[in-house]
């Protein structure tokens, strides 16, 4: 009798030894699979575009599906797009983050009845670098989940989540070299417009070496943060804006500048476009040489014309103002101002007084040399003399 109660409890036992193995290697291995971002840390220029893999190792289980989850930093680089793998090719949900450090999911699984039993790419993110940064993190979360059908080594996996390890990866984004500032070209219109004009498309062409630029434009000089009005969305590499409320008469002008990705602004080579809208083309029938009218354009022709500078010599980032008096009253002088080295930009258009003067209040921002300017009545056609002032 203890003979066989000895047996069978040597039975119970060694059934014991035998079943708990097996559930202790279930437990410890159910969860041992790894997603992790591919490769690990890369590196990308200001501007451009660059995509990382996330890859499933399944060590030995059979993943069928799996749904990510990451973040990462959008101010300094934006999701573009996610690719399906060739395995991973029957797409069931895509979300991407709106705001900074938000989390952007998506969710694959590969053609009914297959799995992967070996490393294979899940998916491809796609990103575009908007900002200089170093190791900023794409982040595989605790959300992310890989999902396994049943397997020889794990007859009891369906539907369970099998991973175990969720990798993340480092992006580095950084400023490519680039003294060169974009290249301004080709710009739009310029010359005298037909009579009746009322709008006209105001355009240049930009290009850079490291892709696309910004565009800027103002009716003053200045830097290009000074600039508030942006270009619209460029056609190409030419950018364009419509100018509304032209006039019969009317002249116009505006600076432009650009900046590239490594923002790199156009200093030296500002772009001015100038234009203007005809006059109707009046026939004089007056014979009558003693006309009020006629004697007083005789006057204000006869006008001395007079400009001044606020100071003779000015530093960089310092007020200049400049002064005009007895021009033609409530019109318009053309100002003439002069690069380094002598030549000029296209005329900047200003309104005078009542009393036919005007000024002009900048922040100097040239290189250091003497300059000069002059005004234009663009009523008497007549000109000041030139008069000149110092950057140093």
């Amino acid at each position: 009798m203890k003979k066989t109660l000895i047996s069978k409890l040597t039975t119970i036992t060694l059934a014991v030894l035998v079943v708990l193995p097996v559930l202790v290697q279930k437990a410890q291995a159910a969860a041992d699979a790894t997603i992790y971002i591919n490769p690990a840390t890369i590196s990308a220029n200001a501007g451009s575009d660059f995509s990382v893999d996330v890859l499933i190792n399944p060590l030995d289980h059979y993943v069928t599906n799996a749904d990510l989850y990451f973040t990462y930093d959008q101010s300094k680089f934006t999701l573009t797009s996610i690719t399906a793998s060739a395995t991973f090719n029957t797409p069931l949900g895509q979300s991407v983050p709106v705001t900074p450090d938000g989390t952007g999911s998506y969710s694959a699984s590969t053609t009914f009845g297959a799995h992967i039993s070996a490393i294979t790419t899940y998916a491809t993110l796609n990103f575009h670098a908007v900002a200089a940064v170093t190791d900023s993190p794409i982040t595989i979360t605790n959300s992310t989940m890989v999902y396994a059908d049943n397997s020889p080594t794990y007859p009891a996996d369906a539907g369970t989540n099998v991973v175990g390890t969720r990798t993340s990866g480092a992006v580095t984004v950084t400023v490519p070299v680039d003294a060169a500032a974009p290249v301004l070209s080709a710009a739009t219109p310029s010359g005298a417009l037909a009579t009746g004009t009322t709008q006209a498309t105001v355009g240049v062409n930009a290009t850079d070496a490291t892709g696309p630029v910004t565009c800027k434009y103002s009716t003053t000089s200045g830097t290009y943060d000074s600039y508030s009005d942006t270009f619209g969305a460029p056609s190409g590499s030419t950018y364009s804006f419509l100018a509304t409320g032209l006039v019969n008469g009317g002249s116009y002008g505006y600076f432009v500048r650009c900046q590239d990705a490594a923002e790199t602004p156009n200093v030296s080579n500002e772009l001015f476009i100038a234009f203007s809208v005809a006059n109707p083309v009046i026939k004089n029938t007056s014979n009558n040489d003693d006309d009020d009218s006629s004697h007083k354009s005789k006057k204000e022709v006869t006008k001395p014309r007079t400009i001044k500078n606020s100071k003779k010599s000015v530093k960089i980032g310092q007020i200049l103002t400049q002064r005009g008096k007895k021009f033609s009253k409530n019109t318009f002088v053309n100002l003439y101002f002069s690069k380094f080295g002598g030549t000029y930009y296209a005329p900047v258009k200003i309104k005078t007084s009542s009393t036919g003067s005007f000024m002009l209040t900048y922040k100097v921002n040239k290189q250091r040399g003497t300059y000069s300017w002059y005004a234009v009545d663009t009523k008497t056609g007549k000109s000041s003399r030139k008069i000149y002032y110092k950057v140093k």
